[in-house]
């Protein structure tokens, strides 16, 4: 992998192995120890069958990063993608509007 994927790895360990980012991505480990975990219901809304590139955007601490990674658990349960065909970025560890385009650009390639 590119060096500049370097910073997301952490996030990104499917692409080691499915079972890897099961059990040890940062925020599906933090759910494991809460009583309730929620589920939206836009889990079910998300077009998992139409390709494309998905932006969420609100307001801080509302569920996003969340949703994204119960939605990555699913398609890669489910083997509805392959692994190395996806990957997580968060916009905390993005510089610039540069930076976002190289590493897209990589990741299309």
């Amino acid at each position: 992998m590119h060096p500049l994927f370097d910073k997301f790895i952490q996030h990104n360990q499917q692409w080691e192995s499915v079972e890897r980012f099961l059990k040890h991505d940062p925020h599906l480990k933090r759910l494991e120890g809460l009583p309730y975990i929620y589920y939206s219901p836009l889990l079910r809304e998300i077009p998992l069958t139409v390709s494309g590139i998905y932006l969420v955007d609100g307001g801080r601490q509302v569920g996003k990063t969340t949703l994204i990674k119960q939605t990555m658990q699913k398609c890669l349960s489910e083997l509805l993608f392959e692994p190395s065909n996806m990957l997580f970025l968060t916009g905390e560890l993005i510089s610039n509007l540069e930076e976002l385009r190289q590493i897209l650009n990589m990741f299309i390639k």
